[in-house]
Order: C-alpha cells, then structure tokens, then sequence
C-alpha cells in the first residue's frame, strides 16, 4: 500500500520506509537527530520526497531511494560529513527528476559518491557537490540505452554536450 509522511519527520535511528513495488511513497521534509548520521533507505514504486537532511548538522549520513517507475525530489538532500558509507546519496528508478535544488554529500568529507542510476534523468537546475575528491555517478538503469548531456532542452538534440554510449 501507500505511504505518506507528512507532517515533517526527524528520524531517531537508522530507518527504512518500504511500500514495495506496488506502493508509492510520498514524504515532507526528513532530518535526523544533530550529529548521528543516520542511514534513511525508501522504496517503492513511484516515490516522492521533500528536502531530507537540510536541518539538523549531521542527521542523516546516507540515503537510498529506489522507485520502480520514478523518483521525484522536490527538495534539497543533504548528507553529514562522514566516511561510511561511501555512497552517501543513491537514487535508482526509470524516471528520475530533480526539481531545482542541492544535492551534497558532505562536502568535508570528500571521496564519497553520489549515484544517479536512471533511463530519463529530468532536472530545470540542480547543484551536485560530491566534495573534490568525491563522485558523481550517473549511469542508465537498462544496459543498452545511452545518456545524452544536453546545453539546452532535453529534445534540442544539436546542443547536445555529450552522448555518453553504454552499450
């Protein structure tokens, strides 16, 4: 079934929020206690979610969000400064869209990763700080497609940047 966490939510401990497949998840703001760093882990089939770890110094140290047809984030995500683990933001759905926000994975802690794994990666403007030693991982979620990096609008094929081939 569906899940929905509203009003605002800071998490105590390490949490998964898990509607399956079938069921899409929809969040407000999440944070978790100053200084802890815990893990937040959501999965479902169409997820949504607001700002998570943008209070609270330290709150959350790692999310992971699956979605089995897409994931909207219509907030900023921000991880503490921490070493482990070193993936500290991994998004995995078909569908991806960043609304216009931050996405930082602690940028005193350099060297961890944020991983995009989608076919459809949709974003008007979005900031991605992985720390200067840190990686931005962007990958399609089937084998054969590619991924096209455009200038312009993601129809305006002549300003294409890069067509970074996979198959």
């Amino acid at each position: 079934g569906a899940i929905s966490i509203t009003p605002d939510a800071v998490i105590t401990a390490t949490r998964s929020i898990d509607a399956g497949t079938g069921g899409n998840v929809t969040t407000s703001k999440i944070d978790g206690t100053v200084g802890q760093n815990f893990g937040l882990t959501i999965n479902g089939n169409a997820v949504a979610v607001g700002a998570i770890g943008t209070v609270n110094a330290n709150g959350i140290g790692s999310v992971s969000i699956t979605g089995a047809t897409s994931i909207t984030a219509n907030g900023n995500i921000t991880t503490g400064n921490t070493a482990t683990p070193t993936t500290a933001i991994s998004l995995t759905a078909p569908t991806v869209t960043i609304t216009s926000f931050t996405v930082d994975s602690g940028t005193a802690q350099n060297g961890r990763k944020i991983s995009v794994i989608t076919d459809t990666f949709l974003s008007a403007s979005a900031t991605v700080n992985a720390g200067t030693t840190g990686i931005f991982q962007i990958a399609p979620s089937t084998a054969t497609n590619t991924i096209d990096v455009f200038q312009g609008t993601q129809n305006d094929k002549a300003n294409s940047v890069y067509d970074l081939g996979m198959a």
